[in-house]
């Protein structure tokens, strides 16, 4: 993403628009930032004010599918006992299916090899496998329960201690039981933090735009 800084005047050209789009490389032709600038303009001045730029850019930031949300397979079930190939497939297919109904789509990594720490100490070795989806900030707030308890229904479901969920760079671990109040102070910082930052991708500067290509 980069900056759209508004010059002095509080208003940009046509010429000033065409050339940050073109500056950016953002596949877009020159007939196509002009025909986006005279869309914006909707008094057909000639430039483009604060309030046309936040008419066009804030609807755009809100609808993009741009928030990576991860649910992290495992291929183990009761700790460290290894499933088969078509029951990793399955388990596969059913996040898949749970992700794009809930998201509009969902794709499936290649398996990767990870440990983790157990709750007896041991470390525990396995491929897991990542299924991803795109979504934004609003569609995670009306899902993010939904999400958080079809996991814990997957961990009692594969004898889990419990499955990552990693939302925009954060990662947390639903167990199967809710977390103790210990847990929840462990990740009140963390959570905090990309709250915040959630909340200022959707807020616009007052001296700058966000332009997403």
């Amino acid at each position: 993403m980069k900056l759209l800084k508004i010059a002095q005047s509080g208003a940009l050209t046509c010429n000033e628009f065409i050339s940050f789009v073109m500056g950016e490389k953002l596949g877009l032709t020159k007939y196509q930032a002009k025909s986006m600038f005279e869309y914006a303009d909707k008094d057909s001045n000639g430039s483009l004010t604060k309030k046309e730029l936040k008419a066009v850019i804030n609807p755009a930031e809100h609808s993009a599918m741009s928030i990576p949300v991860r649910v992290i397979i495992p291929s183990t079930e009761d700790v460290s006992g290894k499933i088969s190939a078509e029951a990793m497939k399955a388990r596969c297919d059913q996040v898949i299916s749970f992700m794009a109904k809930t998201f509009g789509g969902a794709t499936a990594s290649a398996p990767q090899r990870g440990a983790y720490r157990a709750d007896s100490g041991t470390i525990v070795f396995e491929e897991v496998v990542s299924v991803t989806s795109f979504c934004t900030p609003d569609l995670w707030k009306k899902n993010v329960t939904n999400v958080r308890a079809y996991i814990r229904k997957l961990c009692h479901e594969w004898s889990q201690e419990c499955i990552g969920l990693d939302f925009a760079g954060f990662l947390e671990y639903i167990s199967s039981t809710e977390p103790t109040p210990e847990e929840l102070w462990a990740s009140i910082v963390p959570r905090f933090h990309k709250r915040q930052q959630l909340s200022e991708s959707n807020r616009a500067d007052e001296d700058q735009f966000v332009f997403s290509c």
